[in-house]
């Protein structure tokens, strides 16, 4: 290692504690990057180092010892010993042996506050790594004599008398009033300041904003914050740019410039100055044109801010865009003025009012010259926006957030009217993400008639960004909200405004843009959908109902398609019910639109659990197309295939047989065996066939839908999903529950991916998925399974919902069957209960009910209880399902189980027989619950004296169940 002069092999050894690390080394790279040599422990005390010894050789070998101080560093015993050793060494601060460096706002108690120390922390890099270079720099040498001479001290210079007191404003000011209430921005205002000192020999750096974004503020907080680093501080109010001559030979009064009745050479003059000049700072305030400032930037070691809303400063230096408030800036900012708005309050205020700056302290001035409330206030702006943006006054600021957009108005309004009408159009669409594509070439209406070529409508797009207008991200441009208000009042002002024409031509053109080659319910069209979903809804929501064309519900209609297939279905039905009102009016109730729009409403109806009503509509619109349409009209046997899928869930199963029967001959005659909705009814009618015990036949049409509608729509596409999810349901019907499983899992990660975790569809496969895990022994996960969908079903469907109470029934059935029976049973009863208010007594889902409960109450020694509940099952099931389905026969089994518990071994036995009889004719010999009977049975031969017969019976189940070689 080696020795300096002075004995010391270290120039600086780094005393910090683990907290600081990431400080401590940033300071070691950078002193070792300028030369030096550096101790740290992080580096140089390695493992198999004794640290006790190492620490002391580093402390007594270092020539100076850098304190990295934080409020950590200064409750570490060791960190203490090792600045106090360097102090005690140099107590008068000769040798410079102790230099503190805080990395953290801390104080510096006891003999620290009395070492000069500096701060790194709440700069940028480059400004941190100047003061720690400048730090370094003056402990070694002992002074920090500038690289460069100070400028000549003139006549045209104001001189001090006796140094500034700190904190003091320089003696050429006439910066406006600083705000009380200036919030957050500390990035900004680091950057800022990083961007003027990076300069060359004059820095020249633009804010550039929105009105009332808060350029200014933010120009007058840097320029009072570092007001101590300047001799002349002078602003300029630039929006006219004829004044800013005469606002610069002002200055050059003060600066000793002989006045001239030439404002100009007055002005050119004071530049002169300023060149010779160092330590000043010039701020352009709302500046309009880059070439008009160009003239008037000094030559010298100084800086330039400029604030503007335009675009093309960065010809003359660095651009800072200006940004919104964060959120929580806004909240702070409002709760600043006004102590006991809550944050929920001002949280909503600043939503409203798009965390505008302007906005939010108007607001507070409002709120506390009127003694408002908040909830009041939000209310108002919710209902009254464009009125209030003219209330409340901010003191020093004479516009508001009414006017705040007047000037740049009419100056696009003289120097590009295609703008204007560009803007007047995004006004009525939804404020943000506004897509370029929605302006179609050719075709129109006369309102937005200026806008028909592309390529200057993208001209009138550029000129709003310049103006701050809009901001172009890209495809989309986005409106601030408040921008949108303000030119919607504008344009109601107008004498000659037509409100209800304008919003009728914007619903044209959103018709235009959206997708026509596939249905809104195909996923293919969703990215595009949700582009278009909120401008459709602004336009929707701003037209009168009782005016309005069919225009209007042509556009409505889709895009509640859209929102039915992505699960939002209170979303959808109030734009259904809005497209019915307006057909039914324009066009009559029998127009085949209108009866379209009442199908879709019903179906809404039917997902939302309002099935009675549902199928009343059905019925209504099915009554009305034979008669006009005809039978075989492709929208009327879209009705009847509806209401057979309605007529099924409510157990009516033969009567929603023939229907889809009836409709399959017309399809398959008509459209063919491939077409979409052939494969449709295929699959509905396979459905039903399945729940008669038809399962057999049920799986080969499936199967055969299948295979068509993957080669046809794609494995992806919800029909195609919808197909595989019946497949599994009929093969775990069928005891293939391993493939079933698989085939529940596949859909359910296309769905999870392609429609989201919350759709119907995807829960539905859930619950399915969870049953059949269920049935295979894995009873934890899907009881986790059944939890996760009914969180999600009582939030968004609500408790009483069909699908909520089926999976209620799931989790009952895990838990029963985990032990959990008491609990079990009060959620069985729970659903019957409802079940049977809302479905019906008879409906097969209240049936499956009271025979799970049934078996509950049988675990739990109920038996005679139980033995009423499964007779009245059975009953039910032998007149409405026949007395072969598979159903009606899990009854009789499960109810001979019960008689045997209770002594009726001899009539248990016999019952037994006859399931086991229809069961092998059913199901076939090997089917799981083919056997499960003949196992029962055998036992109950035993117990009532057949023991050969028994025992045979025994053993057959037994070697069925043997897996084959």
């Amino acid at each position: 290692m080696t020795v300096d002069a002075g004995g010391f092999q270290w120039d600086f050894f780094v005393s910090y504690t683990q907290a600081d690390r990431g400080w401590a080394e940033w300071i070691a790279w950078e002193l070792e990057e300028g030369g030096h040599r550096v101790l740290i422990q992080a580096w140089d005390i390695v493992p198999g180092s004794n640290w006790v010894h190492e620490m002391h050789v580093g402390m007594s070998g270092a020539a100076r010892t850098i304190a990295v101080l934080s409020a950590d560093y200064l409750k570490s015993v060791y960190g203490s010993a090792e600045w106090q050793a360097a102090w005690a060494a140099d107590a008068a601060g000769k040798s410079r042996k102790l230099l503190p460096i805080r990395v953290a706002d801390c104080d510096r108690p006891g003999l620290l506050g009395q070492v000069v120390s500096v701060d790194v922390f709440g700069r940028p890099e480059v400004e941190a790594r100047r003061v720690l270079r400048e730090a370094v720099l003056g402990a070694v040498t002992g002074r920090l004599k500038p690289v460069a001479a100070p400028g000549f001290p003139g006549a045209g210079r104001v001189m001090m008398s006796q140094p500034r007191f700190p904190g003091g404003l320089p003696p050429v000011w006439n910066v406006p009033a600083r705000g009380p209430n200036f919030v957050g921005r500390a990035e900004e205002l680091a950057e800022l300041d990083a961007d003027l000192r990076s300069g060359g020999f004059v820095a020249v750096s633009a804010l550039r904003g929105m009105g009332g974004v808060g350029k200014t503020r933010l120009a007058l907080e840097y320029a009072y914050r570092h007001a101590h680093e300047f001799d002349v501080v002078w602003w300029v109010q630039a929006e006219q740019a004829a004044a800013i001559a005469g606002q610069l030979a002002a200055l050059g009064v003060l600066l000793g410039v002989p006045v001239d009745t030439d404002v100009t050479a007055s002005a050119t003059a004071t530049l002169a100055v300023l060149q010779r000049t160092p330590r000043w700072l010039l701020v352009f305030d709302n500046a309009e044109d880059p070439q008009e400032i160009r003239p008037w930037l000094p030559i010298g070691a100084g800086r330039v801010l400029v604030t503007t809303r335009r675009a093309g400063f960065r010809a003359l230096g660095r651009v800072l865009d200006v940004d919104l408030l964060p959120r929580e800036e806004a909240i702070g900012l409002l709760r600043g003025r006004m102590p006991d708005l809550t944050a929920a309050d001002a949280g909503r205020v600043a939503e409203l009012l798009g965390d505008l700056p302007l906005a939010l302290e108007q607001a507070a001035a409002y709120m506390e010259k009127t003694d408002m409330r908040g909830g009041d206030y939000v209310s108002l702006l919710e209902t009254r926006l464009g009125e209030m943006l003219d209330k409340g006054r901010v003191i020093g600021q004479e516009q508001r957030v009414a006017t705040l957009w007047d000037l740049s108005y009419q100056r696009l309004a003289t120097e590009d009217p295609t703008a204007v009408v560009l803007l007047r159009m995004l006004a009525y669409l939804a404020p943000d993400a506004i897509p370029l594509d929605l302006l179609p070439e050719g075709g129109l209406p006369e309102p937005l008639a200026a806008l028909r070529d592309r390529g200057r409508w993208l001209e009138a797009i550029g000129a709003l960004a310049d103006y701050s207008l809009v901001r172009r991200d890209g495809s989309m441009v986005s409106l601030h909200r408040l921008v949108r208000a303000t030119v919607q009042q504008q344009a109601a002002a107008m004498p000659d405004w037509d409100e209800a024409a304008w919003l009728d031509a914007l619903a044209a053109m959103l018709l235009q843009a959206r997708p026509t080659d596939h249905d809104a319910r195909h996923p293919q069209t969703w990215n595009r959908w949700a582009l278009l979903r909120p401008h459709i809804t602004a336009v929707l929501s701003a037209i009168d109902t009782t005016t309005t064309t069919t225009t209007t519900a042509h556009l409505a209609t889709p895009l509640a398609d859209y929102l039915h297939a992505r699960g939002e279905l209170p979303a959808a039905r109030d734009l259904q019910e809005r497209s019915q009102e307006v057909l039914r009016r324009v066009l009559g109730a029998e127009h085949p639109d209108t009866l379209t729009t009442m199908h879709q409403l019903a179906w809404v109806m039917w997902d939302m659990g309002e099935r009675a009503a549902a199928r009343d509509l059905f019925e209504q619109v099915l009554d009305v197309q034979r008669r006009v349409l005809g039978a075989e009209h492709p929208d009327t046997l879209m009705t009847m295939q509806s209401m057979a899928v309605v007529m099924s869930s409510m157990g009516e199963r033969a009567a929603a047989r023939d229907l889809y029967e009836q409709v399959l001959d017309v399809r398959r005659r008509v459209l063919g065996a491939e077409h979409p909705d052939t494969l449709t009814t295929m699959q509905s009618l396979a459905g039903v066939m399945s729940n008669m015990g038809e399962r057999a036949a049920a799986r080969e049409l499936h199967e055969r839908s299948l295979d068509v509608r993957r080669r046809v729509l794609g494995p992806e596409h919800p029909h195609t999903l919808t197909t595989m999810h019946d497949l599994a349901a009929v093969m775990s019907n069928m005891g293939e529950r391993a493939a079933a499983r698989d085939l529940y899992e596949q859909v359910l990660e296309v769905q999870r991916r392609v429609l989201g975790p919350e759709h119907p569809h995807t829960l539905t496969t859930m619950h399915d998925l969870a049953g059949v895990m269920s049935n295979m022994g894995e009873r934890a996960a899907a009881r986790d399974l059944y939890e996760q969908v009914l969180d999600v079903e009582r939030r968004v469907l609500g408790a009483e919902h069909p699908d909520t109470l089926a999976t209620m029934h799931g989790l009952a059935g895990v838990m029963s069957n985990m032990g959990e029976r008491a609990a079990a049973r009060d959620l069985y009863e729970q659903v019957l209960e409802v079940q049977r208010r809302v479905l019906g007594p008879e409906h097969p889902h209240t049936l499956t009910t009271m025979h799970d409960l049934a078996a509950v109450m049988s675990h739990i020694g109920e038996r005679a209880a139980a033995r009423d509940l499964y007779e009245q099952v059975l009953d039910v099931e032998r007149r409405v399902l026949g007395a072969e389905h598979p159903d009606t026969l899990i009854t009789m089994h499960s109810l001979a189980a019960v008689m045997s518990h209770i002594g009726e071994r001899a009539a248990a036995r016999d019952l037994l027989e006859q399931v086991l009889d229809m069961r092998r004719r059913v199901l076939g010999a090997e089917h799981p619950h083919t056997l499960t009977t003949m196992h029962d049975l055998g036992w109950a031969m035993l117990a009532t004296g057949k023991r050969a017969a028994g025992r045979r019976l025994l053993d057959q189940a037994k070697a069925a169940k043997r897996p084959r070689p």
